[in-house]
């Protein structure tokens, strides 16, 4: 019995690393990855995406909390362990990425599911429903807005946050995973045909900074840490100084000149909506 328990577990962790491995090639070679694979990512990117669970942490305490599109469920993990939430179920489209999931971020208070963003049922209503980075992935928006509609309880929360584009919505985007973006009055214009907005916020990047300067080194630390020998050096200094993917800030609407100044500027939009 321990032997097959230890046959499995080898399996699993075979499994984590060449997933691991896929995504630290994508980095390599096209500079971007798919999903959200933590410590196999753009370290930007990395952050901007913690930032936005741990700002939400006080939101889930006692929740029932559907985390749509999770990807590899690292932020489903976060909402779980570091929340408290009461349940959490991470919910994607991808197979392997769920498999992941559920070997890398287990937790008991959490439930990975294979299912479409777009179509996903619940016999019970979430108190909290969290989609980040998803929705500019979907070919019917429409669709899984009346299905997070529909998820969401009477005096629930619903969490969505999109690229900022400072190009027109029927243009395709530079980002060759997104089907399309949206501006500031776009998006606005989306989600209240289906839900109240209760606030707004932003989070965006001060400086876009070069990934080369510690490119190769971070590289070499990656691959040396498969083997578990002694890294390269430790990438610190004035790189992740750089990093400035604050938490996300209110915005108010009414602040024409910010509006005004958001063309070209990369970060992120975040809509916190209600029921109507």
């Amino acid at each position: 019995m321990e032997i097959e328990i230890e046959k499995e577990q080898l399996s699993n962790e075979l499994y984590c690393q060449a997933y691991e491995m896929e995504a630290m090639a994508d980095l390599l070679i096209r500079k971007e990855t798919e999903r959200w694979v933590s410590g196999f990512a753009d370290m930007i990117v990395e952050k901007e995406h913690s930032s936005r669970y741990n700002w939400i942490l006080k939101y889930v305490k006692n929740k029932r909390v559907l985390d749509i599109a999770c990807g590899v469920g690292k932020g489903s993990y976060i909402l779980a362990k570091n929340g408290e939430a009461k349940e959490v179920i991470g919910c994607d489209l991808n197979d392997r990425a769920i498999k992941y999931a559920s070997i890398r971020y287990k937790h008991p208070k959490i439930t990975f599911v294979s299912d479409d963003a777009q179509k996903f049922t619940n016999e019970n209503n979430f108190d909290v429903i969290v989609s980040f980075e998803t929705i500019e992935h979907l070919p019917n928006v429409d669709q899984f807005l009346k299905s997070i509609d529909n998820l969401l309880s009477s005096n629930g929360l619903f969490f969505v946050s999109t690229p900022l584009s400072s190009i027109p919505h029927d243009t395709n985007p530079v980002n060759p995973y997104h089907i399309q973006e949206w501006d500031f009055n776009e998006f606005e214009k989306l989600l209240s045909k289906y839900f109240e907005v209760d606030e707004t916020y932003l989070q965006l990047r001060k400086d876009n900074f070069s990934f080369f300067p510690y490119w190769k080194i971070w590289i070499k630390n990656k691959i040396l840490s498969f083997f578990e020998t002694k890294k390269v050096s430790d990438i610190k200094n004035n790189y992740l100084d750089k990093i400035n993917a604050m938490n996300p800030v209110k915005f108010e609407k009414k602040d024409s000149i910010l509006l005004n100044n958001l063309y070209g500027i990369s970060g992120y939009q975040i809509f916190v909506l209600k029921k109507k």
